[in-house]
């Protein structure tokens, strides 16, 4: 991915929102807070490693996605609960493993990711 395409996903804006291919179809592009949203309110298994990926990456701002989901018309009220106990729960999840990570700086200086710890 080229690095103004991964900035713009870090800041939640689609990277080519609309794409006319050779065929003459449009392909429309979700940004990576709305593809998380739809995962999490999906609710499928198979989602959960990739929104977990999503928060370790950085592509998704904890904050922001707990406000897009407010936003967000669910069918009832409980929809927005477990989404938001959901992404809760995985930035918590990528907390704690980047704080493990970090007791040990050598693997940090192996990765060449001697940085200190996270904000």
């Amino acid at each position: 991915m080229a690095a103004s395409n991964a900035k713009r996903l870090r800041s939640g804006g689609a990277c080519s929102p609309r794409r006319r291919c050779a065929n003459g179809c449009v392909a429309w592009c979700l940004s990576a807070p709305d593809l998380a949203i739809s995962k999490y309110a999906a609710g499928l298994d198979k989602d959960a490693p990739f929104n977990r990926a999503l928060a370790r990456s950085q592509l998704v701002d904890e904050n922001d996605l707990l406000r897009l989901a407010k936003s967000t018309p669910f069918r009832s009220p409980g929809d927005l609960q477990r989404v938001s106990a959901r992404i809760r729960a995985d930035f918590r999840a990528v907390r704690r493993e980047i704080g493990y990570r970090r007791q040990d700086p050598s693997e940090d200086a192996e990765r060449g990711q001697d940085d200190g710890p996270p904000p």
